[in-house]
């Protein structure tokens, strides 16, 4: 179910089962995507989404999330997934959000930027020209913490390697960014997992990659819960995302 009030937009749902990790907790990866399909759902109720955009060759491009996680809702758990538009700054837009449980309290937050894009060109797309009538909520933060670009490199520590298959591919053929995050926690071993809870990411999209591309992961150790990953394109070393990881011992 979703409805609006007010430029703030609401997706009920619950936790289903193919979502879970081995905890039985709506899984890291499954709150990536959610944010993602709310994102895609908001948009496209409101005009603005891909179904609209499409037709003048554009698209709408995540470059930049940053999550926070208090608690992970659980299998078959209520939730709701609250989003809206903080501003617009000529071809970016900041987007945020918060995931409520049934008591209403707020137990994951996140902040998203995104990029008008014209693929036809391959330049941005100014997205004042477009006139969406889309209302924004500048004070109203979830996550106060800005999502900003960083320049950061690793260069060495490979930890990891995968090649992007079918499955990997979203509707513009490129890597769907939600399997970046999924192949940085998958390069994580199970103990590790079984005695570490994810507080936070950040993780910034840098370069698409496409079917068959050979991709390597860089770690690098910031402390004993803290890491720093790039994913790297190995023909070229073209870096295509880099992600920080902030952990907590349990």
């Amino acid at each position: 179910m979703t409805y609006e009030e007010n430029g703030f937009y609401y997706y009920k749902t619950k936790v289903h089962s193919f979502q879970l990790d081995q905890q039985k907790n709506l899984s890291i990866v499954a709150v990536s995507e959610l944010l993602q399909e709310v994102a895609g759902t908001h948009a496209n109720d409101f005009g603005f989404g891909y179904k609209n955009v499409i037709e003048k060759d554009l698209v709408w491009i995540i470059t930049a999330m940053r999550v926070e996680i208090k608690k992970l809702p659980i299998w078959d758990e209520e939730i709701t997934i609250k989003t809206w538009l903080v501003d617009i700054n000529r071809y970016f837009s900041n987007r945020q959000f918060q995931i409520l449980n049934k008591m209403g309290d707020v137990v994951i937050s996140a902040s998203t930027n995104w990029l008008l894009y014209n693929f036809k060109t391959r330049r941005p797309q100014n997205i004042s020209s477009m006139n969406f009538n889309v209302k924004l909520h500048g004070d109203y933060l979830s996550v106060k913490k800005a999502v900003k670009t960083d320049k950061s490199t690793i260069s060495e520590g490979v930890t990891s390697s995968i090649t992007v298959k079918y499955s990997d591919l979203d509707m513009v053929s490129h890597m769907n960014n939600t399997r970046y995050f999924r192949s940085i926690i998958d390069s994580y071993n199970f103990d590790f997992h079984k005695t570490h809870f994810l507080k936070s990411f950040d993780i910034q999209f840098r370069n698409e990659a496409v079917y068959n591309d050979e991709l390597e992961i860089f770690t690098k150790e910031i402390s004993s819960n803290s890491f720093h990953h790039e994913i790297k394109k190995r023909k070229d070393s073209k870096s295509n995302c880099y992600c920080k990881l902030e952990w907590e011992s349990l």
